[in-house]
């Protein structure tokens, strides 16, 4: 089943959250596999692509860490203009990836390359 890729750019060591450590490149990375990449509903709520919505105790399990170091971990990715927060109620978080337009790959239509016999 297709499920689709993200890019991942060198130029991403050169960034602040980057340079923290595995445990917040982990989250990112998680985040951003987990992402809408299209817009979608969530609890009957509108998600945009590059939104997330969870529960800091799920985020927490599927990090396999703390639901304090996963709050700081994500407090210091906003401070790093990775993404930003929002709660919704008292119901979820909201994630938004800020430059989720330059991390997303669209499916290319498939071309198929016809060349010509090169026997002589």
């Amino acid at each position: 089943m297709y499920r689709g890729f993200i890019k991942c750019w060198r130029c991403a060591e050169d960034s602040r959250a980057w340079s923290r450590g595995a445990l917040h490149r982990g989250v990112m990375l998680t985040i951003l596999l987990k992402v809408a990449w299209k817009d979608c509903y969530y609890r009957g709520d509108e998600l945009k692509a590059g939104q997330f919505a969870f529960s800091g105790a799920y985020l927490a399990e599927e990090c396999q860490l703390s639901r304090t170091t996963l709050l700081s971990i994500l407090d210091d990715l906003e401070q790093d203009g990775f993404l930003i927060r929002r709660s919704v109620g008292n119901r979820y978080t909201l994630i938004t990836v800020t430059n989720w337009a330059r991390v997303i790959v669209r499916p290319r239509p498939k071309v198929l390359l016809v060349m010509p016999d090169m026997r002589p």
